[in-house]
């Protein structure tokens, strides 16, 4: 019971014991760099915890803030060096799951729901550009746009299906749309591609 100091094989920790099991507030400084600050039951981390990750992390994080349950996370934030920041559950492979909010310091975001990593299609997807404009529908396992709405900032708009990622068979805003899907589509199809680049 009480506070103390536990030297293991990856790293040191420091907190509260309860029945020689770490229990309650506690921090791991590990060998690799990182630093966990957060709680633990029965030897495990539980509750609400942030793990900090050294500079040059192959994934680019710089710090993860969520709940964890019997050690693993359950749902947080993932904070990136780059600026974007990445809200999701987990699975029992650490793999986002669920709703899944990616967004980057330019304020474009995307919002989507995963099922152990990958993107369940029959469920939509809201990107949101820096510019203000929005697309909301359903992309394939190959991330291609299969129909939706895109709203541009310019007031125009795209309701309808998509064939190779242009507009078919819709209504539209404005006579010169086509234009506008050739210019912006492209920009929405790299921001999803990027965003699922970061998955672990």
């Amino acid at each position: 019971h009480g506070y103390g100091v536990l030297y293991e094989e990856d790293g040191t920790y420091k907190g509260y014991f309860k029945r020689g099991k770490k229990q309650g507030y506690g921090e791991i400084a590990y060998d690799d760099g990182r630093t966990f600050k957060g709680y633990f039951k029965a030897g495990k981390k539980h509750g609400r915890g942030t793990m900090y990750f050294p500079e040059g992390h192959h994934l680019g994080i710089e710090r993860f803030v969520g709940m964890y349950k019997n050690g693993s996370p359950v749902n947080g934030t993932d904070y990136y060096r780059d600026g974007r920041v990445i809200t999701s559950g987990f699975n029992e492979n650490e793999q986002y799951d669920g709703k899944t909010v990616v967004s980057s310091k330019d304020g474009s975001s995307v919002v989507s729901y995963l099922n152990d990593g990958i993107l369940d299609c029959n469920k939509k997807v809201t990107i949101t550009l820096d510019n203000g404009s929005v697309f909301c529908g359903y992309l394939d396992k190959n991330r291609n746009l299969i129909s939706g709405k895109a709203e541009f900032k310019n007031g125009e708009w795209y309701d309808g299906e998509f064939q190779n990622n242009m507009g078919i068979l819709a209504q539209c805003g404005k006579t010169n749309q086509l234009f506008d899907i050739i210019f912006y589509l492209p920009y929405l199809l790299v921001f999803v591609y990027i965003y699922f680049l970061l998955l672990h």
